[in-house]
C-alpha cells in the first residue's frame, strides 16, 4: 500500500485538479468530515494514523462496516512550482468529494456501503498482507497481481 503523489497547475492552467487548488477548507476539517460521513453510514472502529516518511506526513483512515475493512490513502499532494509545495488541504478535499459522492449510490439505495466503497475494500494477498481493490488493480508486478486473484476466487 503506497501513497499516490500528485503535482497540480493553479487554476487557469490546462491540468486536472485545478478545482481543488484553491481550497481554503484546512485538511484537518476535510478530515473530521470524512470521518463524519462513515459514522453516519454505521461505520466501525474508524482509525485515523498517520506516518512520516522524511519530511512529508502520510495520512490515513481505517475503518469498518459489517465486518469489511477498509482503507484510505489520502495523496500527497503539491502544487506545481519551483520548488513545488506541499498542500495536503487539496488531498482532504478530494479524498471527501470522492467519498461523499461515492456515499450518494448507497443514500439513494442503488448500492450497498460495502459496494459503494470498493475502491478502499481491504482484501487479502497471497502474501498475508492486505490490500486494497484499486491497489490490487493497479499491481505492477503481474505475477503478484495473479497470485492475489487466484486467492480470491479460491477463498
Amino acid at each position: 500500500m503506497t501513497h499516490k503523489t500528485v503535482t497540480l497547475r493553479k487554476r487557469g492552467e490546462k491540468e486536472r485538479g485545478a478545482a481543488y487548488v484553491e481550497t481554503s477548507v484546512p485538511f484537518s476539517r476535510s478530515l473530521s468530515e470524512i470521518k463524519d460521513l462513515l459514522n453516519r453510514y454505521g461505520c466501525e472502529k474508524v482509525l485515523e494514523f498517520t506516518e512520516r516518511c522524511g519530511d512529508i506526513t502520510q495520512y490515513s483512515l481505517a475503518f469498518e462496516n459489517r465486518g469489511s475493512k477498509f482503507l484510505i490513502e489520502f495523496p500527497i499532494t503539491y502544487l506545481k512550482g519551483k520548488p513545488p509545495k506541499l498542500n495536503m488541504n487539496i488531498s482532504g478535499r478530494i479524498i471527501y468529494n470522492k467519498v461523499k459522492a461515492l456515499l450518494v449510490d448507497v443514500e439513494i439505495d442503488y448500492l450497498d456501503f460495502s459496494q459503494a466503497m470498493v475502491p478502499f475494500m481491504l482484501l487479502p494477498t497471497a502474501s498475508g498482507r492486505p490490500v486494497t481493490v484499486t491497489d490490487l488493480l493497479t499491481l505492477e508486478d503481474v505475477n503478484q497481481k495473479a497470485k492475489s486473484v487466484k486467492l480470491l476466487l479460491t477463498a
